[in-house]
């Protein structure tokens, strides 16, 4: 049974009731939402204008907060982003002076945002900075990928990066740290031709450590592979002046190689060794088969035998 007997003409009052408050609370909701606020948002620093001779470090975080004015809407939408974009700071007048007056660019900070949103302070408004000798050092670029390849298709040699040193720019004790400057990750599916690109290079760890150029060219050969066997001889090491025949003399070879390279792989780019030490050390009746080199940019599949006979004369 109902809790409440409504008559007809009750029903409908409360029904325009219950539509007028709803009606009165999303215009106060409007209303509200147009207002005028002041909100916080973090945000993080990129520096332009850097001093020529001088590198810095700052004595506090990149991330400064914005106290921002703006409608009730904004305020809103502003909890939904989840990365504010960084605003740019001007190093123009450091070298004057070791700290930056954010007040001194408020303007500059505004101009940054969106028209609806007015910057009114900015926290802190001092920002302070220790200076050292700007250092340059070359350091080689190493390339970055994640290749999807088709099948029977691979990298085929060596990856060409052009220019292959990028010149980095410092205090000297950061840049001591740094020995190589990765790229950004060269990522495609399906590959089955050579992979032609340009690529920005990572960006800078730190805002007082510079680079250039900021992108190089790179060229991934890429070809199709095919199987290949090869006769090998094998080499015995550590015979400790005794005459040793190894039987079989050779190993058979089977590689995974471009066609590119198909003709430059033969015996001479393949050193197969035992070495006599395993005999003497742990009495073993035959021998291992080790591969001491092998030409890059080929996939060993099997080495045919795996170990070997021996016979040593003293």
């Amino acid at each position: 049974m109902p809790f409440l007997s409504l008559t007809k003409t009750e029903q409908r009052r409360l029904s325009v009731f219950a539509t007028c408050l709803g009606l009165a609370v999303l215009t106060w909701f409007f209303f509200a939402l147009s207002g005028k606020y002041i909100y916080e948002v973090k945000t993080k620093i990129n520096y332009v204008d850097l001093p020529v001779n001088r590198a810095f470090h700052a004595l506090q975080s990149d991330t400064i907060k914005l106290q921002v004015q703006s409608t009730g809407w904004h305020v809103l939408l502003s909890k939904f982003r989840v990365h504010p974009l960084p605003v740019t700071v001007s190093l123009k007048n450091i070298s004057k002076q070791s700290f930056v007056t954010l007040s001194d660019q408020l303007k500059r900070i505004d101009a940054q945002l969106p028209a609806e949103e007015t910057v009114v302070a900015v926290i802190p408004d001092t920002l302070y900075y220790d200076f050292t000798s700007r250092t340059i050092k070359r350091v080689p670029v190493v390339l970055s990928s994640n290749l999807q390849f088709k099948k029977q298709w691979n990298i085929s040699n060596k990856a060409v990066i052009k220019p292959s040193y990028v010149v980095v720019t410092g205090p000297e004790s950061d840049l001591a740290k740094i020995k190589e400057w990765t790229t950004d990750s060269v990522v495609r599916k399906n590959v089955s031709s050579n992979v032609r690109s340009q690529v920005m290079l990572s960006p800078s760890p730190s805002a007082n450590i510079s680079i250039y150029p900021s992108s190089v060219d790179v060229l991934i050969p890429v070809d199709q592979f095919t199987e290949k066997i090869i006769e090998v001889p094998l080499k015995v090491v550590n015979p400790s002046g005794l005459n040793v025949r190894v039987v079989p003399e050779k190993v058979f070879v089977k590689v995974l190689t471009s066609l590119q390279n198909y003709q430059k792989i033969t015996k001479n780019v393949f050193t197969a060794t035992v070495d006599l030490t395993d005999w003497e050390r742990y009495q073993l009746p035959q021998l291992p088969v080790r591969l001491t080199r092998e030409p890059g940019f080929t996939k060993i599949i099997s080495t045919e035998p795996q170990t070997v006979d021996f016979i040593v004369y003293k």
